[in-house]
C-alpha cells in the first residue's frame, strides 16, 4: 500500500466527521470550503482615464491653486503656501527608462467591444536622448466635429510628455471619463501612472468644435534629479497644474486615444486632427526631431502622418478614417514635351511609408501607355514624389498631340485609387 503523506485537509471519499461537505475530489470540513465570489463582485468600480481604466479610489482632482509634489518618493498634494493637503503614498517606478503607456490600457473584461480597437490608437513619439532636459513643449489643434454617432464612446487627444512611469498631458475629450464629461468636448491636463495606479486630473472645462486649442508643458525648476513643470491649454485660466520634484520627462507624444469605439462613425466627423506648431525645446536650444509614428489600431484607416520633423513650427496629422489620394501635380492644363521629366506629387491615401502604383493613361483612348511606374514615398513625408521622364519615342507607342493623358496612383492593396487631372504630351 502506497504511504500518504498526512494532510489534514485533504478530501476523503466519505464523511469523516459531523459537518463535513462533499467537492470536487470527495469530502472534507466544512471550515476549508471558501465561495469564489464572480469576478468584480466586490471589486472596487473602475473608471476610465487617459491610459485606461483604473480602480476609482485612484483618481484624483488637483484643483485651482493646488501642486502635486513628488519629493523622496512620495505623492502628496500640497496648497498653494506648500501645506501638505493629502498623500498618496510611495512613487512607484520600474526598471529601465522606457515609458509604460501605450504598453499597459487597462480594460475590464466588460468594456471590450469586439472588433474594434481600443486604447492608444495612433500616434507618433519623440525621444530626447539630446543630454539637455525638454524645458518647452507645445502643440496646436482644432478641436474637431462631434462624432456623426453616439456610441458612449470616449476619445483622448493630446501632447504629452512621459517619464518612465507616467505621463503629463493636456487632453481633450470627448464623452465621458473619471473627470466627468458627457456628449461634447472638454480639456483637462492629467498626471497619470502607467501602471493602472494613481491618475490626477484639473478640472474639466466644456470646449466646442473649431475652438483653438494649445497645450502647453514647460518645465519651471531643476533640482538634481528632481524636476518641476507646468501644464495648461495656453490662455484658459484653470486649465491645467504644477508637477513639482517628479522625474525628469523624457518622451514627447502625439496621440489618439479611444475607448467603447463600436462603429467607423463613433470617431470625430472629420478625416484628421492636424497637430501643428509643434514647439519643443531642450534647454534654450531646439533640437533636431524625428517624429515615429506608430499605428497600433486600423481598423477604421486609422493612420498618423508625419509632415514636419520641424521643432519650431512641425506637424503631425493624426487621421481617424482611410482618406483618398489627393493630386498636387500635374494641375492639369500643360503641355508636356516628349523627352522631358514631369515631376509627380500627390498626398494622403494609405498609411505612410506606401509603396504605390503609377500609370500613364491616354484618355482619348482610354489605353494605359506606361504601367507600374516605380514610386514611394520618401522618409515619411506628404507630398509623395515622383519623376517621370517621357520617353523621347513616346508617340511610337501610339496616340496623337492633341490626345489628352492623365497619371492614375493606386496603393499596393488596390483598395484607394484616383486619376489625375488631364494634360497634353507635344513633340
Amino acid at each position: 500500500m502506497k504511504n500518504e503523506p498526512n494532510n489534514p485537509l485533504a478530501a476523503s471519499e466519505v464523511p469523516q466527521n459531523e459537518g463535513d461537505v462533499l467537492t470536487p475530489g470527495g469530502y472534507r470540513p466544512a471550515s476549508n470550503v471558501t465561495a469564489a465570489h464572480p469576478a468584480g463582485a466586490n471589486a472596487e468600480q473602475q473608471v476610465l482615464t487617459p491610459g485606461g481604466y483604473r480602480p476609482k479610489s485612484q483618481v484624483n482632482l488637483v484643483d485651482v491653486g493646488q501642486v502635486l509634489d513628488g519629493a523622496n518618493g512620495f505623492h502628496r498634494l500640497l496648497d498653494s503656501k506648500g501645506t501638505v493637503l493629502k498623500e498618496f503614498g510611495i512613487i512607484e517606478t520600474k526598471p529601465g527608462l522606457d515609458p509604460l503607456h501605450p504598453l499597459i490600457n487597462d480594460l475590464p473584461f466588460s468594456k471590450v467591444v469586439p472588433g474594434f480597437g481600443t486604447g492608444w490608437i495612433t500616434y507618433a513619439g519623440w525621444t530626447n536622448n539630446t543630454g539637455k532636459p525638454i524645458t518647452s513643449f507645445s502643440t496646436t489643434w482644432i478641436v474637431p466635429p462631434a462624432p456623426a454617432t453616439q456610441s458612449g464612446q470616449t476619445i483622448f487627444l493630446f501632447n504629452g510628455i512621459e517619464n518612465s512611469t507616467m505621463i503629463y498631458q493636456p487632453v481633450l475629450q470627448w464623452g465621458s471619463s473619471a473627470a466627468g464629461g458627457g456628449n461634447y468636448w472638454s480639456i483637462a491636463s492629467w498626471y497619470v501612472d502607467g501602471q493602472g495606479g494613481l491618475a490626477f486630473h484639473s478640472n474639466l472645462i466644456k470646449v466646442n468644435p473649431g475652438n483653438v486649442l494649445t497645450g502647453v508643458m514647460v518645465q519651471t525648476a531643476v533640482n538634481g534629479n528632481n524636476y518641476s513643470y507646468n501644464c495648461n491649454f495656453q490662455g484658459i485660466a484653470n486649465s491645467g497644474y504644477a508637477i513639482t520634484n517628479v522625474q525628469q520627462l523624457t518622451w514627447c507624444i502625439e496621440t489618439l486615444e479611444a475607448y467603447a469605439i463600436t462603429k467607423c462613425s463613433d470617431y470625430p466627423n472629420t478625416d484628421r486632427t492636424v497637430f501643428n506648431n509643434i514647439n519643443i525645446q531642450t534647454g534654450n536650444t531646439h533640437p533636431a526631431l524625428a517624429w515615429g509614428p506608430v499605428n497600433r489600431i486600423t481598423d477604421c484607416g486609422q493612420h498618423c502622418t508625419v509632415v514636419s520633423n520641424s521643432s519650431t513650427a512641425g506637424e503631425v496629422d493624426l487621421f481617424y478614417h482611410k482618406v483618398p489620394f489627393v493630386f498636387l501635380n500635374p494641375k492639369g492644363g500643360e503641355k508636356f514635351k516628349v523627352g522631358s521629366s514631369v515631376q509627380i506629387s500627390w498626398k494622403d491615401g494609405p498609411a505612410l511609408p506606401q509603396n504605390v502604383r503609377l500609370c500613364l493613361v491616354n484618355v482619348n483612348k482610354w489605353v494605359v501607355v506606361g504601367t507600374s511606374l516605380p514610386a514611394n514615398y520618401a522618409n515619411n513625408v506628404i507630398p509623395g514624389v515622383f519623376n517621370f521622364t517621357i520617353p523621347a519615342n513616346f508617340y511610337p507607342a501610339g496616340g496623337a498631340t492633341t490626345d489628352k493623358f492623365q497619371f492614375y496612383i493606386q496603393d499596393v492593396a488596390q483598395k484607394t485609387w484616383i486619376y489625375g487631372p488631364e494634360f497634353n504630351i507635344v513633340t
